[in-house]
């Protein structure tokens, strides 16, 4: 997957996109009861957040880190 394929859906880049698959792997590990897995992900997207632009998809995905997180945190 090249950064041009993902432009037109208002994705900055290829690496900007694994947040969202990382962000995905930890709902589906808490899910499953996979508490440190979850974890795990969660890391890996905030230490790859920097990557989001300013737009909606930026912005929706950090909310979605922070709602994991929350979630991670009372679980």
């Amino acid at each position: 997957m090249e950064d041009a394929d993902l432009a037109p859906i208002g994705v900055p880049s290829a690496a900007g996109f694994a947040l969202s698959l990382h962000l995905n792997l930890g709902d589906d590990y808490l899910r499953a009861g996979r508490i440190e897995d979850a974890r795990a992900h969660l890391e890996q997207a905030r230490r790859s957040a920097g990557l989001l632009s300013e737009s909606g998809y930026g912005a929706m995905i950090r909310g979605g880190i922070q709602r994991l997180s929350d979630r991670i945190d009372t679980a």
